[in-house]
């Protein structure tokens, strides 16, 4: 009943666009790891707020893309939207892709090695 609920509840609050998009994810990753993260930046931040090095302008993010609150939220705070990232993880090795947007601000996913084991860095590097 609990599901029902919640599933009502998402299609009140974002529609049946996003609501069926959320339930293709959660459907394709009982399969395979596929996470689709929306890049966003905010070109005109509050000046008291940040401060950035020269040559850089704003605050570059990424969301979920199922998670319609916090994008709602960033579409609220003045974010826009410049990209996205397509992660999908086959046969235990990640594979990534940046929409064109992205490489204005250099963002992109790619695995970085460390002491502890592989993992995803984020962003310029």
């Amino acid at each position: 009943m609990q599901i029902l609920q919640k599933a009502r509840r998402r299609l009140e609050r974002h529609g049946a666009a996003h609501t069926a998009f959320a339930l293709v994810l959660r459907a394709l990753n009982a399969f395979v790891t596929l996470k689709i993260l929306r890049a966003a930046v905010v070109e005109r931040p509050e000046p008291g707020f940040l401060v950035c090095p020269p040559g850089y302008c704003g605050l570059v993010s990424y969301v979920e893309a199922e998670n319609f609150d916090s994008l709602k939220s960033c579409f609220r705070m003045g974010y826009a939207l410049f990209g996205s990232v397509f992660l999908v993880k086959l046969f235990g090795r990640y594979f990534s892709w940046a929409s064109p947007g992205c490489r204005r601000f250099e963002f992109r996913v790619a695995p970085l090695a460390s002491a502890k084991g592989a993992g995803l860095l984020f962003g310029k590097n």
